[in-house]
């Protein structure tokens, strides 16, 4: 636990000085953000996630990587340092008993669930592997030959390397998410006005969506393990809640602007949150209407910084611009992946994400797959389905009222957005995992604008209240399960079955038993077919691998199989 607490302490202040030296260098000291600590760590993450990308497209990130980000962060010490007194002066004076009761109790709770083993299926399938790669050798061009799932490119693995210190405490720290639900869980309880003085408002059901995410039975159990799921929808709902938030104090457009550019970074997280991308339609609006041509651009710049290193990596990895559609295919590269394994991958995906276990039933009819999906549902996510109903058609009254020039622009982009979000998860790959969040946006949104017209005197205050106690209970209750945790250094992955296979002289892991080879065993594949059809572009690891001549129009499968 000691371990883990003090790479929180790094991650924390790494973050918040490259988010607060940015907010104060781009957009002025002047700008309310700049003075907000939850804004700083969450654009100082994103800033960082860049830095990591960037990062690993020329070296291994390692060492080098945070030795340098050490000395940037002290940089920022030193030229800031009258604004971060004054910032700190202005944080110690909203300090308050019960909000530091509310930080020690989920910091003890969260940081107990975080040092348990990287337990999460997908971690020992590829999360390991892939932060392993960026660890040792950065971006490795067709690596997407060697396991298809390592060319799943998250921005998130980057980051999680950076923070991994193997190199300092010889192990690879999988703690990141348990920081990012510790921040987004006190920043949920501690800024609701749910026991304040101000009225009840969007933002505080949002925050209660947010609680009751993070409160939720699959983050306590995953929250251990490097997944990308976590920190996409935990983004998505804080993208969300601050939008309110801007909304409903009237903030400068430039508010809109950086969460507009914190939704482009939660698609470098995971494609699934391409629908929150519409939101920037709103700033771009204001901007171009105000003739504000510089700060337009320089928006414009910012995403397109944000989205770059994310592309370049998939085309290193892939040899295609955004895996796993080979339909955008623009580089002739030798190492590029056999489009057959990108569209049976794709069909995959779709098929077990609506309960079709078997990737040939990717395409049955909604009929078909429809009730079997819904069948798996429990009571909960079955009534939070039926209630999407009416929302999505409230949605779309709402949106049309938007259109008559009747409604408010901000909140109507939200509404689109939210609508978005939730359709694009249901028809691509509604699983539960990837998506549970979709289905809270719009209840909680529409509850919120209900809440806002019935004035402080809602009976919702005290409900938001006791749902927050409860959910907190619950993780507490999760902690008390799993056991007393280890007090020095956090559990590391588990280790696995495996063999060896030779390639070209280099020795290749296989599971036995299993596909999971974890983060030990290294490198791996878990489909010793794979091995037969590839092969080492210079002899070097570090230079990729490519599919031999005979292979690279062959209709393969995902698993390196040929397709009957």
């Amino acid at each position: 636990m000691i371990l883990a607490a003090l790479s929180w302490g790094w991650i924390a202040i790494a973050s918040f000085l490259c988010g607060f030296a940015v907010l104060q260098g781009v957009f002025g000291r002047g700008r309310k953000g700049c003075w907000q600590w939850d804004t700083c760590l969450m654009a100082g993450l994103c800033v960082l996630s860049l830095y990591a990308q960037v990062f690993s497209l020329f070296h291994r990130v390692s060492a080098l990587a945070v030795c340098l980000l050490a000395g940037i962060c002290l940089a920022v010490c030193v030229g800031y340092r009258k604004s971060l007194a004054e910032f700190a002066g202005r944080l110690t004076k909203g300090i308050r008993l019960w909000k530091v009761l509310v930080f020690l109790a989920l910091f003890a709770a969260t940081l107990c669930l975080t040092v348990e083993y990287a337990s999460q299926y997908d971690t020992g399938l590829y999360h390991a592997q892939s932060i392993r790669w960026i660890e040792e050798y950065g971006a490795v061009p067709g690596l997407g030959n060697l396991h298809n799932r390592l060319a799943y490119n998250s921005a998130f693995f980057c980051l999680q390397a950076l923070f991994g210190l193997k190199f300092a405490v010889n192990q690879s720290l999988h703690t990141l998410n348990g920081f990012l639900v510790f921040v987004m869980l006190f920043y949920g309880i501690s800024t609701s006005n749910v026991f304040g003085k101000k009225r009840m408002a969007a933002s505080d059901w949002m925050k209660l969506g947010l609680v009751t995410y993070l409160c939720t039975t699959e983050v306590n159990w995953t929250m251990s393990s490097p997944g990308s799921d976590i920190s996409v929808l935990t983004l998505v709902l804080y993208i969300c809640v601050k939008w309110c938030e801007a909304l409903e104090e009237k903030q400068d457009v430039r508010e809109f602007g950086l969460l507009s550019l914190l939704a482009v970074w939660a698609v470098t997280l995971k494609l699934s949150a391409g629908a929150m991308v519409i939101l920037a339609a709103y700033p771009a609006a204001e901007l171009i209407r105000g003739k504000r041509w510089k700060l337009a651009g320089l928006f414009a710049a910012a995403g397109a910084a944000i989205l770059l290193p994310f592309m370049a990596r998939n085309v290193v990895l892939s040899g295609y611009l955004i895996y796993p559609y080979a339909s955008v295919d623009l580089f002739d590269v030798d190492w590029k992946m056999n489009a057959n394994v990108l569209e049976y991958d794709s069909k995959e995906i779709m098929a077990w994400g609506r309960g079709q276990r078997v990737q040939e039933r990717y395409d049955a009819p909604f009929g078909v797959w429809f009730p079997a999906w819904f069948g798996e549902l429990s009571l909960l996510y079955r009534i939070l389905f039926a209630v999407n109903l009416p929302c999505l058609a409230g949605a779309a009254v709402y949106l049309f009222w938007c259109a008559r020039g009747k409604g408010s622009p901000g909140r109507g982009i939200l509404v689109l957005s939210c609508a978005g979000g939730l359709l694009l998860w249901f028809f691509s790959a509604p699983l539960i995992r990837y998506g549970m969040i979709y289905m809270m946006l719009l209840p909680l949104l529409f509850l919120g604008m209900l809440t806002e017209k019935l004035g402080r005197n809602s009976v919702a205050a005290p409900a938001i209240g006791l749902a927050m106690a409860w959910f907190v209970g619950g993780m507490w209750v999760s902690v008390i399960q799993d056991g007393l945790p280890p007090a020095k250094r956090p559990c590391g992955y588990f280790w696995h079955n495996v063999r060896q296979i030779e390639l070209e002289g280099v020795d290749i892991y296989v599971p036995e038993g299993s596909d999971q080879a974890g983060y030990h065993y290294f490198p791996s594949t878990p489909y010793p077919q794979v091995l037969e059809r590839i092969e080492l572009r210079t002899g070097k690891l570090e230079d990729g691998f490519r599919l031999k001549e005979e292979y690279r129009d062959a209709k393969l499968t995902g698993y390196g199989g040929l397709q009957e």
